[in-house]
């Protein structure tokens, strides 16, 4: 007589097996991982857009405008803010390579010359301010209003940066009702341009803050000795972190494990996790 067919039926004590395989599972996962992982280091970027202002007291006692006109005004002058961008790859036009084939193409002819410059943004001009630029360099006055502005922005490039560039910057009422009125005053600073940027130096360790584009010290002997120090640094921390790798690699897995508490109070735990479900799989069994 044949036996009729049993669909299989799942055993609850199979459960507490189930659940150890997955810990056992994310053990091991957690054990490859450990093994190969390589913590990643962090990029060392020196921010080349931050400035330096110095407000200047102004008394704006003087003015005519109506209390709310004049609130209205020192709030929109308070709003104005300059800042700087570095353009990499700024277009200074054509040039002529002489005797000496600069692109190798094999011709001599003009080339397109590229190089840093300075990408200058005023913004917060409204209807109510204005903006007037003068730099300490060769004291020439910009002016600027709202009609020179797209979304109350004006940019402008500068380029001549052999020198570190300071500027007076004055916010002036363009309100009718006030006059030509001084709301405030402030100096804005552009760094110079790094003529050691493309040393041996920089070249092996480019992240270095003193190979960045543009630099704020004066001059180039200055310059030279903080590249010198910086360079140190960096080789010294090169190394370091070479021998740290090395002795990592050569760690074997067990080492890796023992360096690790939080993996090996892990393996504790699943092991006695484990050994307690199968004593109680043992157990119903015999049951």
């Amino acid at each position: 007589m044949s036996r009729s067919y049993q669909p299989y039926r799942f055993k609850r004590e199979y459960i507490p097996v189930i659940i150890a395989i997955l810990i056992l599972g994310l053990l091991i996962a957690a054990l490859v991982y450990t093994i190969t992982y390589k913590p990643k280091t962090k990029d060392q970027y020196y921010e080349e857009n931050s400035v330096a202002t110095d407000e200047v007291i102004v008394d704006t006692s003087n003015t005519v405008c109506t209390e709310e006109v004049n609130n209205k005004i020192k709030e929109d002058a308070k709003n104005v803010n300059i800042k700087y961008e570095v353009v990499s790859d700024y277009y200074f036009g054509k040039a002529d390579e002489l005797d000496t084939d600069l692109n190798g193409d094999g011709e001599f002819g003009e080339i397109d010359i590229y190089g840093p410059a300075l990408r200058i943004s005023i913004e917060g001009i409204t209807d109510n301010v204005y903006v007037k630029l003068e730099n300490d360099l060769d004291y020439q006055v910009q002016t600027y209003k709202a009609s020179d502005a797209q979304d109350g922005i004006v940019k402008f490039d500068q380029t001549e940066n052999a020198y570190i560039r300071t500027y007076d910057v004055k916010v002036y009422s363009a309100n009718t009702e006030c006059g030509e009125v001084l709301f405030r005053e402030f100096t804005f600073k552009l760094p110079r341009l790094n003529e050691l940027r493309q040393t041996n130096a920089c070249s092996e360790y480019p992240d270095m803050k003193m190979c960045s584009s543009f630099v704020w010290e004066q001059d180039e002997p200055t310059l030279r000795n903080a590249i010198t120090k910086e360079y140190k640094e960096f080789k010294r921390e090169a190394e370091e972190k070479k021998q740290q790798e090395e002795q990592e690699q050569n760690k074997s897995i067990f080492e890796k494990i023992k360096d690790n508490k939080v993996l090996m109070i892990a393996i504790v735990a699943c092991v006695v996790v484990v050994i307690g479900v199968v004593v109680i799989v043992i157990k119903r069994r015999r049951k």
